[in-house]
């Protein structure tokens, strides 16, 4: 059995990987492989699509890089907030009572204001969208 030596980030903040590592030739296949999925998976910018691969390498424990992984986890939450508000603004296609116009409106900021209490950069178009709803 083949290993393979390389150097690892040992937190998310950090600058030049710290921390060695030993892994066989199929431990260092398959993170390889479940890191570029995750990447390109975040470049469809599609939270189903980051959703599935994200899960899949949360479930499965799997050792990627500690900086990728926070970086998808941001953007996890992200997608999923802004997805979140996305189907609230769908679901106010039309609305006739003034008091129920106005009850949108208060949970639409809401969501928007938890969104952004959790540190989410919410997209300048769906920003617009949520002020011309």
């Amino acid at each position: 059995m083949c290993s393979i030596r390389t150097w690892v980030f040992e937190n998310k903040d950090g600058e030049v990987p710290e921390r060695p590592v030993c892994r066989c030739d199929d431990c260092y296949s398959l993170i390889g492989h479940a890191e570029r999925d995750l990447r390109g998976a975040m470049d469809t910018n599609d939270f189903m699509t980051v959703d599935r691969v994200f899960t899949e390498i949360k479930d499965a424990n799997t050792d990627i890089d500690v900086q990728l992984f926070d970086h998808a986890a941001v953007l996890h939450l992200k997608l999923e907030k802004e997805l979140d508000i996305k189907n609230f603004i769908g679901s106010l296609a039309h609305v006739d009572n003034y008091k129920t116009i106005r009850k949108s409106v208060k949970v639409l900021e809401k969501k928007h204001e938890d969104a952004e209490k959790l540190g989410v950069i919410i997209d300048p178009i769906l920003i617009q969208q949520i002020n011309e709803c």
